[in-house]
């Protein structure tokens, strides 16, 4: 049994880090999708500033 018990603590360990690295690449991604929409604001702002002038 305790080949067993060594079996799941390594199978929980390896979910635990998956789920760390999926986390951090989730968040990664959408730090970027809302830096490039504040990128694409700031353009459309722009492009009416240019436009009214």
């Amino acid at each position: 049994t305790s080949t067993l018990q060594l079996c799941n603590h390594v199978s929980k360990f390896l979910d635990g880090l998956y789920l760390f690295f999926q986390e951090f690449i989730f968040q990664h991604v959408c730090q970027m999708r809302v830096t490039e929409l504040a990128g694409n604001a700031m353009k459309v702002q722009q492009a009416l500033v240019d436009l009214l002038l």
